[in-house]
């Protein structure tokens, strides 16, 4: 099950998977991986991701200005692993906070 919040400048996703979900092509390694690995926990994660696609007159002007340093955004991840299930909160905003 997935959860999307979007506005203008935040993003919240919430997710929750278990190990008797359906194999879909989009979750196979999320789901196989808890059927073969009981684990119990609390995680955190921080990566970084292309922020939005930002449109110009030209097609090469539109992938310079969106893959550039400045469009990056931080991907913030929350999660708990429950033996049977996991569940996380991903979130993400603008502008980039440096830790």
């Amino acid at each position: 099950m997935i959860k999307r919040i979007k506005s203008k400048k935040i993003s919240f996703i919430w997710v929750f998977r278990h190990r008797w979900e359906e194999d879909k092509s989009l979750t196979n390694y999320t789901v196989w991986e808890m059927r073969n690995n009981y684990k119990l926990g609390f995680w955190f994660k921080i990566s970084q991701a292309v922020g939005r696609i930002k449109r110009k007159s030209t097609k090469e002007e539109t992938i310079k200005s969106t893959f550039n340093e400045s469009n990056y955004v931080n991907m913030y991840q929350l999660g708990v692993n429950l033996l049977v299930c996991k569940t996380w909160i991903e979130f993400s905003f603008k502008p980039i906070l440096t830790l």
